[in-house]
């Protein structure tokens, strides 16, 4: 948890705006640029319900298993924020968008492999764009993980109708659950654009995987008491629940 009141902001333009025709904005909505008091920058999300929790959630899992993320932290609500919904993203600079794999040093394709096996473990539906940086390939957008969905919960809760917001947040548990029944490591087309043998993603991939039954209980109640800082109880319920459900189907790999 950082303490949003001790960070300085100012609009963040996202550099796909000089890359990418026509684009303006991601789904996130408009971007903050935070300065903590000892020089550190973070990217703020803070549009949109769910980007706090699905961001949190995903860099804290990818991180355990080793995989190249930025860290990220919940944020104290602050008036400055366009909601109490907030997440502080660690700004990661000179990234350089992966194109042709073939390109890459040894690390940088094992690298390619530990990010497709989390986005598969996080069900992170946004397409994979992966960046080079300092000699490793990282990933920084997890907003559309974990099956949660801002729209309709925002609506509910907006409404106050807490008893349609919980029966979106099953939905939204059950669908995860139900998608990581379909888990698959094999990617015959990855291992060849990788100049790899065939399976051998497969194996790197699931060594990865396995990392995620590390996580303890003790470390998942943690990811709770920071989630509890600005969700609702069903809401911290479907996080950490993700995490369990995710070691479940790991462990049955």
């Amino acid at each position: 948890m950082i303490d949003s009141s001790k960070l300085k902001y100012k609009a963040f333009k996202d550099p796909r705006s000089e890359t990418v025709e026509g684009f303006t904005e991601g789904f996130s909505g408009k971007l903050l640029l935070a300065t903590a008091p000892d020089g550190k920058k973070y990217i703020v999300k803070h549009e949109e319900m769910t980007d706090a929790g699905n961001e949190f959630v995903a860099c804290f899992i990818g991180k355990r298993m080793g995989v190249p993320v930025p860290e990220a932290h919940i944020l104290l609500p602050d008036r400055r924020l366009n909601s109490p919904f907030a997440v502080a993203i660690e700004y990661l600079d000179c990234l350089e968008l992966v194109g042709a794999y073939e390109k890459l040093s040894e690390q940088e394709k094992k690298d390619v492999c530990s990010q497709y096996a989390l986005s598969i473990l996080v069900d992170n539906t946004d397409v994979v764009q992966l960046f080079r940086r300092k000699g490793r390939i990282v990933q920084v957008d997890f907003a559309d993980a974990l099956a949660m969905s801002s729209m309709m919960l925002t609506v509910a809760y907006g409404t106050g109708n807490i008893g349609m917001a919980k029966q979106y947040i099953k939905n939204y548990s059950n669908y995860f659950a139900e998608t990581l029944g379909y888990m698959d490591f094999e990617f015959p087309d990855l291992a060849r654009s990788l100049g790899m043998e065939a399976g051998a993603e497969e194996k790197l991939m699931l060594e990865t995987a396995r990392r995620v039954l590390d996580i303890t209980e003790d470390d998942i109640k943690g990811v709770g008491k920071e989630l509890a800082i600005i969700y609702p109880d069903e809401m911290v319920e479907h996080y950490t629940n993700a995490i369990r459900v995710i070691q479940e189907k790991v462990a049955d790999a």
